[in-house]
């Protein structure tokens, strides 16, 4: 007779005693099928510290390329910056009819002894403290309500009155890096006020300078500081029209990156509103190897940045590129000067 199909499992292993007798199981016939689930339902310690160095193993070789992605699109924005501000020094040239002066702060009306190739010393009225390039591209970089908000009009300066101070502590996106690791911040200065909560905290900060010259933007004590025969384009009282800029606008340097500390101390840098010019005497990226005594230090000082083996500049012609580090120092004293009969070819 069959036997009909029940569900049940025929167990053949009869239990002790009953060897003879063929035994038949009462136990559902997916027992077993969950057992064995049951048993594959959970890890192992062994599995699950096997799982964990996985992922960290994945995590390690990801973080390196998520960290490059992230500066390469710091480094485009940073790019982009200078741009518009090679930009916007063409359009003040072609209103103007010469590009901005580099600084307008200056003790003394003595020129220094220091000879260039420039027959048009620029004059001086002594004891200013006036402003720099970055101020007077303020309308052709979007910012025409902050500059039309600036006294120009003698006896004004940079400090006097507070309103104008206090346009000096804004922020201005387009003169900073977004990959200094120090962001945004005031910058001591010089006058005795502040725009933050600090006496510190004077005058907004920027991560760009004017190219002054090829080996020292200062003066010896008692004659004109910063000096007003440097060899470069953006140095105090400069307001040179492109015609004396013999050595080619695409070969010669005018807008550098800058760094301030290197984290280890606050509001020490530069700000826009004056005094943002430097040399290229120290080449590239030594300010931001070593922490400079002072932000416009002629042994310490240098055009740097955060960016991985170089720094961005604008030049006369308004476009702008990364050079490298690595430059050689004749090269860069090349592009630096504007009428020095050193002319360049090639790539740099």
């Amino acid at each position: 007779m069959n036997t009909p199909r029940t569900g049940l499992l025929m167990d053949k292993t009869p239990p002790p005693g009953h060897d003879d007798v063929l035994f038949t199981s009462c136990r559902p016939a997916n027992a077993r099928a969950n057992n064995f689930a049951e048993r594959l339902s959970a890890f192992t310690l062994v599995e699950l510290l096997v799982v964990i160095a996985i992922i960290g193993i994945l995590v390690a070789l990801l973080l390196p390329a998520v960290q490059a992605a992230r500066e390469a699109a710091r480094r485009a924005q940073c790019l982009n910056n200078f741009k518009q501000v090679g930009l916007g020094v063409q359009n003040y040239n072609s209103v103007h009819g010469h590009f901005p002066n580099g600084c307008e702060n200056y003790t003394v009306g003595v020129p220094c002894s220091m000879p260039h190739n420039d027959p048009h010393p620029p004059s001086l009225t002594s004891g200013i403290t006036g402003w720099g390039w970055a101020t007077y591209i303020l309308p052709y970089i979007e910012e025409e309500t902050l500059y039309n908000g600036i006294i120009f009009k003698p006896p004004a300066q940079m400090h006097v009155p507070k309103s104008n101070f206090a346009i000096g502590g804004t922020k201005i996106p387009a003169y900073l890096c977004p990959s200094d690791m120090k962001g945004f911040e005031l910058i001591g200065c010089c006058s005795g006020m502040s725009n933050g909560g600090s006496p510190a905290e004077d005058l907004a900060k920027t991560n760009m300078a004017g190219v002054a010259d090829s080996r020292d933007w200062t003066c010896d004590p008692g004659k004109a500081w910063p000096r007003v025969d440097a060899d470069g384009t953006m140095y105090q009282a400069s307001s040179l029209p492109i015609s004396r800029i013999t050595d080619g606008t695409s070969k010669t340097l005018m807008v550098g990156e800058v760094v301030g500390s290197l984290g280890r101390s606050d509001n020490f840098g530069f700000y826009w509103v004056t005094w943002d010019i430097l040399h290229t005497a120290n080449g590239i990226n030594l300010a931001s190897k070593i922490e400079p005594q002072r932000p416009w230090s002629v042994d310490e000082g240098s055009f740097a940045s955060f960016h991985p083996g170089g720094c961005h500049f604008v030049f006369c012609d308004g476009h702008a590129a990364f050079i490298s580090e690595d430059i050689d120092k004749a090269t860069l004293a090349s592009l630096t000067t504007r009428a020095g009969d050193d002319f360049m070819s090639g790539e740099y």
